[in-house]
């Protein structure tokens, strides 16, 4: 069975496709930074983009819907998601930790 520490990798991907498709950080001279940490019993990923219009949301999602499912997705797997700043910049930073929730 695998941990939260072994899922927290992939989702370092989940915030990289969200900031190349809801943020400024996509747009030509944009940029992100992901910043991973690991601890003997945890993992922290934090992702800094360049912001956006809208405000991050985590919808509610069904069998059907085909797209959405990258914050929720991060949410589901981590012990712990954050998001802070402004339309010019955003972090979000999950951590994971091994053992249960």
């Amino acid at each position: 069975m695998r941990t939260r520490l072994a899922a927290a990798s992939p989702r370092s991907g989940e915030f990289v496709a969200n900031a190349l498709r809801h943020t400024a950080s996509a747009q030509p001279g944009g940029q992100f930074l992901v910043e991973v940490r690991r601890c003997s019993d945890s993992a922290t990923i934090a992702l800094m983009d360049q912001g956006g219009l809208k405000e991050p949301t985590i919808p509610d999602l069904d069998d059907m819907s085909e797209c959405g499912r990258g914050l929720y997705t991060v949410q589901v797997l981590a012990n712990e998601l954050t998001w802070s700043g402004s339309h010019a910049s955003r972090t979000f930073t999950a951590t994971f930790k091994d053992g249960s929730r």
